[in-house]
């Protein structure tokens, strides 16, 4: 759980199973960082590849920025104000797991 800057109590886990229901998304993490909340976003590249195989590395990172960028906003407008996801950071490689299959939250929470 996340105490917000006004009080209210915000559970990463929530925001989580808001994000990972977009189809370009596998995988997800909510922290807060510098009293702010951060996604980090694992995409289906799989999903993306058609999409990304004909362009340049130039042209799948501004494609990419701009999904994360679309993302945030389609995911801030369904959240109440004190639970906006202020930055989506891609993590480019899958996190790593429990035996259970749990994210690892410890590896990626500053």
């Amino acid at each position: 759980m996340i105490l917000g800057p006004s009080g209210k109590n915000i559970y990463p886990e929530e925001l989580e199973s808001i994000i990972n229901e977009f189809d370009t998304v596998r995988e997800s993490v909510v922290y807060e960082h510098q009293k702010r909340l951060v996604a980090l976003v694992h995409l289906d590249y799989e999903k993306l590849q058609k999409a990304l195989h004909s362009l340049g590395e130039t042209d799948i990172r501004t494609l990419i920025n701009g999904m994360l960028s679309d993302l945030q906003q389609k995911i801030n407008e369904r959240v109440p104000l004190y639970s906006r996801i202020h930055k989506i950071i891609e993590q480019a490689e899958p996190f790593q797991k429990t035996p259970t299959q749990k994210i690892k939250r410890h590896l990626y929470v500053p």
